[in-house]
């Protein structure tokens, strides 16, 4: 028995890991799943995409293509804005994401 403690130390040792590590998990998605469905109440409002362009973000070796979209809406008279990031593997992708959003409605939530 002494020959395979060392062992079965380890095995034990490593199962409490995956047991913590499996918890953290379940309380992760217990907590993406209740803000889920906090926000379908939340109300939602009609904007419009104003601009639509690729965009190249990141200097050097992290510099990476992708779709920027800034759009626009108001809320009991105050107006607000914000932008989207489409991801894109290259400028060519990041053209065909963006193309046909300019001036389109879009859902706010």
């Amino acid at each position: 028995m002494d020959l395979f403690w060392p062992l079965w130390r380890y095995i034990l040792e490593f199962g409490a890991v995956l047991a913590v590590a499996g918890i953290l998990r379940m309380v992760g998605t217990w907590i993406s799943r209740r803000a889920q469905n906090r926000a379908r109440n939340w109300p939602y409002v009609y904007g419009t995409v104003e601009h639509a362009e690729p965009k190249m973000i990141g200097d050097g070796r992290t510099a990476h293509w992708i779709g920027e979209l800034a759009f626009s809406y108001s809320v009991d008279g105050a107006y607000y804005s914000g932008f989207c990031h489409l991801p894109a593997s290259g400028e060519d992708q990041a053209w065909n994401s963006v193309r046909g959003w300019k001036d389109r409605k879009v859902i706010v939530h």
